[in-house]
């Protein structure tokens, strides 16, 4: 990996973008060592660094708090999170397409506390598979937009179509407008 940074670096790159999902035989320390290496051997790039559902999975398998997390992150060097993950915040929607994710609420929580302790994020919406117009409007992006009135936090919305293709949840391939 930092080989691979090395090249973009020599090339100008600025900010270092990491998601790696949940392997199961990471401890916490294995993504708090990663933001490490990085920081080391590039003091002055910014790392944007684990997703939400990152995020709550090394606080179950460290016993630990967000927020603990978060600032043990932060001191290693993670400049801001990523938005991915949030996929959409109605119960219903959540429940067929991310059963196995950080829950809204849980979602919402990290990137709170994260703007709290000083580490601003990107969030997401997927849009286009089986949600409404209404859950997309008022529920996902109402619950961001409460979200930034509280904190400022947010940097960016990034709106994502889905793409079903190879996807078992199937269905038709949505618009830029969707």
């Amino acid at each position: 990996m930092l080989r691979k940074i090395e090249n973009s670096y020599k090339n100008g790159i600025t900010e270092v973008h990491i998601v790696g999902g949940l392997p199961p035989h990471w401890e916490r320390e294995d993504y708090v060592n990663m933001i490490k290496a990085v920081k080391e051997h590039f003091p002055d790039i910014v790392i944007k660094a684990y997703t939400a559902v990152e995020i709550d999975h090394i606080a179950k398998i460290s016993k630990s708090t967000y927020e603990d997390v978060l600032l043990e992150l932060k001191e290693a060097g993670l400049s801001l999170l990523p938005g991915g993950g949030a996929e959409i915040f109605a119960d219903r929607v959540r429940n067929i397409i991310a059963p196995n994710k950080a829950n809204a609420e849980e979602y919402l929580e990290i990137h709170e506390t994260a703007h709290r302790l000083g580490i601003p994020s990107n969030v997401t919406m997927l849009y286009g598979h089986i949600e409404t117009i209404e859950e997309r409007v008022r529920v996902h992006m109402k619950r961001i937009r409460d979200l930034q009135d509280k904190t400022g936090g947010f940097q960016v919305f990034i709106p994502l179509a889905y793409h079903p293709k190879g996807t078992a949840l199937g269905g038709e391939r949505t618009s830029s407008v969707g």
